[in-house]
């Protein structure tokens, strides 16, 4: 049997909720938040958690690449590469980036789910026959 050690301390906590980066994570927990439970999602404690990595990881990227920007592109480009990355990462887990799709809807297309329930419906079969 393995046991893990828990820490007591929250390492969340050592984000200053004052500072700029602070204020900004909790904007983006919020418009997450509030575009998950639009969505229909549950907002339980590991999706919770899930909103704050993401915040957190979008903020540092948001950050890094300002920084490289305001340094007329000089500095590690490859950190900044990895910081966007792990912050793309971090909203398709939450399954965000998924929710609008503006060309899908301008289209007219249907979703899979929608398509198979009118297929049902009709009575079609796989050769398109009733």
């Amino acid at each position: 049997m393995v046991r893990i050690a828990v820490k007591n301390r929250d390492d969340r906590e050592a984000i200053d909720r004052r500072s700029i980066a602070g204020r900004r994570i909790d904007v983006l927990k919020q418009v997450y938040a509030d575009a998950l439970a639009k969505a229909g999602v549950e907002l339980s404690a590991l999706r919770l958690g899930q909103i704050e990595t993401a915040a957190a990881a979008v903020t540092t990227a948001e950050f890094a690449r300002s920084r490289f920007l305001n340094a007329g592109g000089e500095g590690d480009l490859p950190a900044l590469i990895s910081a966007e990355r792990r912050a793309d990462q971090a909203l398709r887990r939450l399954g965000l980036l998924s929710i609008d799709k503006p060309l899908a809807a301008a289209r007219g297309a249907e979703s899979l789910h929608q398509y198979m329930a009118r297929k049902a419906a009709s009575g079609e079969t796989k050769g398109g026959a009733p």
